[in-house]
């Protein structure tokens, strides 16, 4: 039931990661430059970091997981 719920979080979280979105440095980070996308989930930055392949291989990978968990 806990591997479900944490599929079906990560599934949420990365459904609509801004591939576009805008980053600027700050003290030897980078921040986005909206606001908004500072506060979502750490799944979705980690998606967002890792690029777009990458990010909808890892859904591809969770979605089947979820479905042979049903």
């Amino acid at each position: 039931a806990a591997l479900r719920k944490s599929l079906q979080q990560f599934l949420a979280e990365t459904s609509a990661v801004d591939w576009g979105a805008e980053l600027r440095e700050a003290s030897r980070t980078r921040r986005f430059v909206k606001a908004e996308y500072e506060k979502k989930p750490r799944s979705w930055k980690a998606c967002f970091r890792a690029g777009r392949e990458a990010c909808e291989a890892a859904r591809a990978c969770a979605t089947g997981w979820l479905a042979e968990l049903k």
